[in-house]
């Protein structure tokens, strides 16, 4: 792994790389780092991309597919992604998780 330094945030950093939008960010700060296609491609081959824990509390979206932690809008859960509402659970369920998101703790975790 290569490090850099991050132009937002000026510390010393292990920038990672998205795969699917194909954008470089910082480690620490997490914001978008401007890269070249060389490093891209470097980053690539040596694998460096964010390592992913998948939370008890990630919902896949039936819209779009993404399989993400929801947001809470106005008393229902929402992809963060598309923004469509996850109508797919009962009311039941959603009640459950949004309780446990304002605790601060994945559902099973």
């Amino acid at each position: 792994m290569f490090s850099m330094i991050c132009q937002s945030c000026r510390k010393q950093n292990e920038p990672y790389l998205d795969k699917d939008t194909d954008v470089v960010h910082c480690s620490e700060c997490d914001k978008e780092m401007n890269v070249n296609h060389f490093t891209k491609t470097q980053m690539r081959s040596m694998k460096q991309y964010r390592v992913s824990m998948p939370g008890a509390s990630n919902i896949t979206c039936q819209s779009c597919k993404k399989n993400a932690k929801p947001l809470i809008t106005n008393k229902d859960l929402v992809c963060p992604a598309c923004k469509k509402s996850h109508s797919h659970l009962t009311s039941y369920f959603k009640q459950i998780i949004i309780e446990q998101m304002k605790k601060g703790s994945d559902i099973g975790g």
